[in-house]
């Protein structure tokens, strides 16, 4: 019985070990992001490199963590987008052999909060797009990041494999 302990407690903290706290993962996801974010069109109607940032902060109506998604174009915030991880029910890698690859975080009952930077107004969304450059081993390096943290954040996402032979 105290060997099933021992083995118990030496499999738990070999696999915690190993896996990415929420502020590494977040570490990462920032450093791919400024280096792998394709080209957009900026409010100028222009195509110039944005950036995403992704940071946590607790939410002020639920008292509760959230993740915040900031859009900039040449360092200027453009827009932000809100959500709790539990409301994050896909994320989707949509490639575009033309140009690039889009990952986009989906939430079913459109409960992802868009604001623009300078406005006041807050629209519901269901979707978060992200575009990366079609650099096929680093869009799944992100994609797993970002799965990573969604899970540590509450989200139920569908097992990939699902439908793979």
């Amino acid at each position: 019985m105290k060997k099933n302990i021992y083995l118990l407690s030496f499999l738990f903290f070999s696999f915690n070990l190993y896996s990415q706290t929420e502020k590494e993962t977040i570490s990462f996801l920032n450093s791919m992001l400024s280096v792998y974010v394709s080209p957009m069109t900026s409010p100028s109607g222009v195509d110039q490199k944005g950036s995403f940032n992704i940071k946590t902060e607790i939410d002020p109506r639920s008292n509760q963590k959230i993740l915040v998604f900031e859009l900039s174009f040449d360092q200027k915030l453009f827009s932000i987008y809100k959500v709790h991880g539990k409301h994050i029910n896909g994320l989707i890698s949509d490639p575009d052999p033309t140009k690039y690859t889009y990952l986009e975080l989906v939430s079913s009952k459109g409960l992802i909060l868009r604001r623009w930077a300078d406005e006041n107004e807050e629209i519901f969304r269901n979707e978060i797009r992200i575009p990366l450059l079609n650099s096929v081993k680093e869009v799944e390096q992100i994609k797993k990041a970002l799965t990573h943290l969604l899970k540590l954040n509450g989200a139920d996402l569908p097992n990939p494999n699902l439908f793979k032979d």
